[in-house]
């Protein structure tokens, strides 16, 4: 397998995680467990234990049902993005693992020499995959929060959205990891979609808030909502009531 390939595997595994990352891990392992045409490490086999899988299976059944509440999915939003991050690092670990990467350059213990070799390490492309995997995590996690909050008001939302992302994780890892000449496609229309689906949803919530918006005499942009200009201190009177939509 070449560096180019891991580290594509890795970016599109990482990405899942922003969004289901109990359930990613969990198809990892399976697959690393079942499927893989090559072994992991020694140190690395208590990742892909049955023990470990059905720890993180049941995790990933706990995050349905908290991602089916948009509410309660809200409320942990940080929690989130710490798991993804944490499911994203492990993602690539067991990748570079199966690619049979070694993890660190050093082979000695001594700590001068590991501290080396973890720095070297870094630059290599396991560390490249490593770096990856969490950064495509937090992208995705905030692309998916943005697209939340702009979909929020379709009643049909939570159960479909709940499905569509579970097919969404369940083959698009199936693709990167059963078919590896796709990887380095697959990591890229990951990066440019979610890209351009955050830059779409941020572009379009400035322009709502622009609507919501009305000019002070002294030129600043206040709340149609407002009492008094933030910058002036100026009396307004309030052309929309607090929490009423936009009619317009």
């Amino acid at each position: 397998m070449s560096a180019l390939t891991m580290i594509s595997q890795a970016v599109a595994a990482g990405g899942l995680t922003g969004a289901r990352p109990a359930l990613t891990l969990c198809l990892l392992q399976l697959h690393a467990r079942l499927f893989a045409t090559t072994s992991l490490p020694h140190e690395l086999e208590w990742m892909v234990s049955w023990y470990a899988i059905g720890v993180v299976a049941a995790l990933a059944l706990a995050e349905s049902f908290a991602r089916s509440d948009p509410q309660f999915d809200e409320l942990l939003h940080v929690p989130n993005l710490i798991i993804g991050v944490v499911a994203a690092v492990a993602t690539a670990v067991i990748i570079v693992g199966l690619a049979g990467e070694p993890l660190s350059a050093a082979g000695e213990s001594s700590t001068p020499v590991a501290l080396a070799g973890i720095l070297s390490g870094l630059v290599s492309a396991a560390g490249a995959a490593l770096v990856a995997a969490p950064v495509a995590s937090l992208g995705v996690g905030w692309t998916r929060r943005r697209l939340l909050k702009a979909v929020d008001v379709v009643p049909v939302r939570k159960r479909v959205w709940r499905w569509l992302e579970t097919g969404t994780v369940a083959s698009g890892l199936a693709a990167v990891m059963l078919l590896p000449a796709l990887a380095v496609a697959l990591a890229t229309l990951l990066v440019l979609g979610a890209a351009a689906i955050g830059l779409g949803v941020l572009g379009a919530e400035r322009a709502l808030d622009r609507r919501a918006r009305t000019v002070c005499a002294c030129g600043h942009a206040v709340r149609r909502e407002a009492l008094c200009c933030p910058r002036c201190g100026a009396a307004l009177e309030p052309t929309k009531k607090l929490g009423q939509p936009d009619q317009d």
